[in-house]
């Protein structure tokens, strides 16, 4: 998404020329990062048929503002529709007199380019204590500008799998201690051994996991008819004609002779007709034939 603000219409009232974005509900008690792409023309390079004045009040500045609509009531923000297709549009605004905007930050360009091409600057931005839905604006102070990209995200740590306990995507939520606690469950075909615990990860404020990988305990086995792939990331069934008796991280054995499994996931294989053994283990055989004297 890129979009461009004239250099003259920039110098418009502001109620006529800011960029809002749609409504976005942020949930509650979450830290969010704003990242914004943008470029600023530099006040020299506006050209002539701007007036003196006007071009002495210009700063190559924007400034980010937002303001939380369940603060304002229903009739409180008025946004009538202008340039369509894209995230920020181009509107004038309405707001009740006590309506007040909040500012987050002010942006500004390292990058002179009067004489060479674009060039973006990434700004990221943190942003706590607010929810609900939020409009957020950029307000010029009477440059030019191009926002390429404006994205609203939650920090988070990411999903992973270790030693059959996976630890679900965890969004970062500021509980006062600037860490989360996630305790790991086990992956479809696994259940816990009696003896030992699952892991409880810490997520950071930052999204990251604190603990290492190589901390999630071995708590996980496959269960009865399901094996552990190389990663140890899932239980996979037994194959047909494979078996696996045993809760364990042992491997699937292929049915012993003269047996079978019709099914994947078996725990045992049934003799083939005709044939008949002793135990689950071992081979099936014929039984031994009596002869009548």
């Amino acid at each position: 998404m890129g979009i461009s603000k004239d250099c003259h219409q920039s110098f418009v009232e502001s109620d006529k020329g800011n960029l809002f974005s749609p409504a976005i509900d942020i949930h509650p008690q979450s830290d969010i990062t704003v990242s914004v792409e943008f470029n600023i023309k530099s006040c020299k390079s506006i050209k002539a048929d701007s007036s003196e004045d006007k071009l002495k009040t210009c700063t190559p500045l924007l400034d980010l503002v937002y303001i939380q609509l369940d603060t304002l009531g229903d009739e409180g923000l008025f946004i009538e529709e202008g340039q369509s297709g894209s995230f920020f549009e181009t509107r004038r605004v309405v707001t009740r007199e006590d309506a007040v905007f909040t500012k987050l930050d002010t942006l500004s360009d390292k990058h002179d380019d009067e004489d060479g091409p674009l060039q973006y600057t990434t700004r990221l931005i943190k942003v706590n204590s607010i929810e609900g839905k939020v409009v957020f604006k950029l307000v010029d102070d009477g440059t030019c500008f191009t926002l390429k990209t404006f994205v609203v995200y939650r920090d988070f740590c990411p999903s992973f799998t270790h030693h059959l306990q996976y630890f679900p995507m965890t969004l970062v939520d500021d509980n006062g201690e600037g860490t989360h606690s996630v305790f790991g469950k086990c992956v479809s075909g696994a259940s816990e051994d009696e003896d030992i615990a699952v892991s409880k990860m810490m997520c950071s404020t930052a999204g990251n996991w604190i603990n290492s990988k190589e901390e999630v305990s071995k708590a996980c086995l496959c269960d009865p008819g399901f094996s552990p792939n190389a990663n140890q990331t899932a239980c996979i069934p037994c194959k047909q004609n494979f078996y696996k008796q045993s809760r364990s991280m042992s491997h699937c054995v292929p049915c012993p002779r003269n047996s079978f499994s019709a099914r994947t996931g078996s725990m045992g294989c049934a003799c083939k007709d005709g044939f008949n053994r002793n135990d689950t283990a071992s081979s099936c055989t014929k039984p031994i034939s009596s002869s009548i004297a």
